[in-house]
């Protein structure tokens, strides 16, 4: 079975470009893919408060959905639809 791991300096790169964007959230999930030809993609990025934990039961939890659940009611805001 062949295994293809994600290139870390990308993941490191979409962090750091996510986290300079004014109010975007302080804890949050980064999803990656692996293409064809190798390269590391990013699926998606949302606060922390809507992925799964899977087992995570680190003190930091605590913190990380506080976090996440400041983003969400800071941020949200009403949509501007065309036509609606």
């Amino acid at each position: 079975m062949l295994k293809v791991f994600p290139d870390i300096d990308i993941i490191e790169q979409i962090i750091t470009d996510y986290t300079a964007i004014e109010g975007s959230s302080k804890a949050f999930t980064v999803d990656v893919g692996i293409d064809k030809q190798g390269r590391t993609l990013l699926i998606e990025i949302h606060t922390f408060n809507s992925c799964g934990t899977y087992g995570f039961d680190d003190k930091a939890l605590i913190r990380m959905y506080e976090l996440g659940y400041k983003y969400i009611v800071n941020s949200n805001k009403g949509l501007e639809l065309d036509g609606v």
